[in-house]
């Protein structure tokens, strides 16, 4: 985790932004002086000769960029551990000593002493922000203990024991019968659905039977209905008369 702080890089006494910007000035003068043609000298220097010096400088630049980045963690990270031990109430050496800050700390600081060229130096360590890495609060390993020891030498009585079982078959008793409920009001969704449909269909092929007959009821009759009375009255003066022209008949037998 430690970093020699014993080198010869004349950057080192910048910090991190001032190399930042320093970087990327060279690097936009690295990019000017490609497209220059290779004859143009600038105080007897060759293009080429240029961008071989502004490359070197440049890989100096991020070489100490990426050291006091890693620095700046390295001792970010001995404060945070600092801080959880007391917290704990351990040594600062301590395996006990981590937290979620910690491990992401460590996982920047791994990601960054992998960095090889130089845009990935600074992409990587021109958005590290280790002051808004903090402690967070974390509880006591005697507290821990000791609750960990009361839960397990605490034994439930029998009664309490007793009624949990009962109350847990009891809850299973109750959700089977849920189970069946639900079921049993789907199938009478479903039924009364279907006899909706069947209704609607009913009374609308009777709505169509009502304007059918309807028409046929306002029309004059084709036919008189006769009373019985009436029949008979009929009949009983066709028998009147036959009873009259048989006695003429025989009168005139009679006669002739």
């Amino acid at each position: 985790m430690s970093t020699k702080r014993k080198t010869t890089n004349k950057y080192q006494r910048y910090t991190c932004p001032q190399l930042v910007a320093f970087i990327k000035k060279w690097q936009k003068k690295h990019a000017s002086l490609a497209k220059t043609p290779a004859w143009k000298t600038t105080n007897g220097w060759t293009p080429a000769q240029q961008r071989a010096y502004i490359m070197g400088e440049l890989k100096g630049a991020a070489k100490a960029l990426r050291f006091v980045t890693l620095c700046a963690v390295d001792d970010k990270l001995k404060a945070l551990k600092k801080d959880v031990a007391k917290q704990l109430g351990v040594t600062y050496k301590s395996s006990k000593v981590t937290s979620p800050v910690l491990k992401r700390l460590k996982t920047l600081r791994s990601q960054i002493s992998k960095c090889a060229t130089v845009p990935s130096i600074v992409n990587k360590c021109s958005t590290v922000k280790v002051a808004s890495f903090k402690t967070s609060k974390v509880g006591t390993s005697k507290s821990r203990v000791t609750t960990r020891t009361t839960t397990r030498s605490v034994r439930r009585p029998s009664s309490v024991r007793t009624s949990t079982v009962a109350s847990k078959a009891t809850t299973a008793k109750y959700k089977k019968q849920t189970k069946v409920l639900k079921k049993e009001i789907q199938k009478l969704k479903q039924r009364n659905t279907f006899m909706k449909t069947l209704v609607a269909k009913f009374r609308k092929e009777v709505s169509q039977m009502q304007r059918h007959y309807g028409t046929l009821s306002t029309q004059a009759p084709r036919w008189k209905v006769i009373s019985g009375k009436k029949v008979n009255q009929d009949v009983s003066n066709i028998v009147k008369f036959s009873n009259a022209l048989n006695n003429v008949m025989l009168k005139q037998r009679k006669a002739g």
